[in-house]
């Protein structure tokens, strides 16, 4: 049993925009965690991906690349 496989009539069917394609979604984000920053073929050529040491409230700051 999945999100995928129970949202169909459900409360929350009704919840996410219209047009949304969750399975998409969810196989964006499955990805083994060591990969995330390995190039994927869909990526802008000019695209670099940013790693961040930890999560906190000012993280989009310091996670930005921007000195």
């Amino acid at each position: 049993m999945n999100m995928l496989n129970t949202l169909k009539g459900s409360y929350f069917e009704e919840v996410f925009p219209k047009g949304w394609d969750i399975a998409r979604i969810q196989e964006c984000v499955s990805q083994d965690p060591l990969s995330v920053l390995d190039r994927q073929s869909f990526w802008h050529e000019d695209f670099q991906p940013v790693s961040c040491e930890g999560r906190t409230e000012s993280s989009a700051e310091e996670c930005s690349g921007r000195e």
